[in-house]
């Protein structure tokens, strides 16, 4: 198996037993969900991953905290994606973003590890709870990941207090300790941004390096969003820092209610919006636009790729009806 590449897999459709719930063999691996691939230019972070696998060997809940843009989601793939090298049962991954994103992850497991037609049997008609009440029973070298959870009110019941599995879930805020151990996500070293942005743009130019940094709060998605704007149109690190300055997101930001506790990183929003102008730049026709158009609109739920082919097909991308 590719670590970098991972499918959902196709429920079972065999009957489970009316006595045992189907599940998982000892031989067998199931992925679920939609684990990130590795991103070219990616930092291993092995200070936080250290953490993360010190602390894996104790408590079976971790939480990655840390402010937007620091690169949670990427560590948390990266520690999904070692689990199914290292032949796990079950590793899944679910959009804990709001409550249906939640509940339709769930499900998604608890159909691929068997549990979705057993809540009778199991004594619960929720798939998050049949899932919850396996894990806690026979987790062993199980992970679940809860990416990018807001609300612990609606995290919490499926989350597993006993057993064996492991529980992965990325948040801005500390829940303290409400759910597990903590491990802080930070920006990036001085030594990483140095890495991804003349890795990216071939670049050998420290101070330039140094000031993009400073400019995006040394932020690992908004320097990788630069990275790919500086490559692309083959600019130097100055050329681009002028850029970013002249451009003003402000009438463009919605902020929401918790703002006080998650403002916008400084710069972060600019490095996005220039990223967007040179995608647009780099696609006369306009389907890159249209595609990221309709992302926008159904963030933050997911947007099956079976969507935007339809739409394509339609001419919906293209501006069509």
């Amino acid at each position: 198996m590719d670590p970098t590449v991972i499918e959902q897999p196709a429920a079972d459709t065999g009957e489970p037993s009316a006595v045992t719930p189907a599940r998982p063999m000892a031989t067998d691996q199931v992925v679920v969900g939609d684990i990130p691939a590795q991103r070219h230019g990616f930092q291993p972070r092995p200070v936080p991953l250290a953490q993360l696998n010190r602390t894996s060997e104790g408590p079976s809940v971790v939480v990655l905290t840390g402010a937007w843009g620091v690169g949670k989601t990427q560590l948390a793939a990266t520690y999904a994606r070692a689990r199914c090298a290292g032949g796990w049962r079950l590793i899944a991954w679910v959009n804990a973003r709001n409550g249906g994103s939640l509940l339709a992850g769930m499900s998604a497991v608890a159909e691929a590890t068997g549990l979705a037609d057993d809540g009778s049997r199991s004594g619960s008609a929720d798939p998050g709870q049949a899932v919850r009440n396996w894990l806690e029973a026979d987790g062993s070298r199980c992970l679940l990941v809860f990416d990018d959870a807001q609300d612990l009110g609606l995290l919490q019941p499926f989350v597993p207090v006993v057993g064996a599995a492991r529980v992965l879930i990325t948040m801005a805020r500390d829940p303290g300790a409400q759910l597990g151990t903590s491990v802080a996500v930070g920006a990036f070293s001085a030594e990483e941004v140095l890495a991804l942005l003349d890795g990216l743009t071939g670049l050998a130019d420290e101070a330039g390096a140094a000031a993009v940094a400073a400019e995006l709060g040394q932020l690992p998605l908004a320097l990788d969003q630069a990275a790919a704007v500086i490559a692309g149109q083959h600019l130097g690190y100055g050329a681009y820092l002028a850029k970013l300055r002249a451009l003003s997101a402000e009438d463009y930001l919605v902020r929401g209610e918790d703002v006080a506790e998650q403002p916008y990183p400084p710069g972060a929003a600019e490095a996005v919006l220039l990223s967007l102008e040179a995608a647009k730049a780099a696609d006369p026709v306009g389907v890159s636009a249209g595609v990221m158009e309709v992302i926008a609109v159904m963030w933050p739920a997911a947007v099956p790729r079976d969507l935007l082919r339809a739409a394509g097909q339609a001419g919906t991308l293209l501006g069509g009806p």
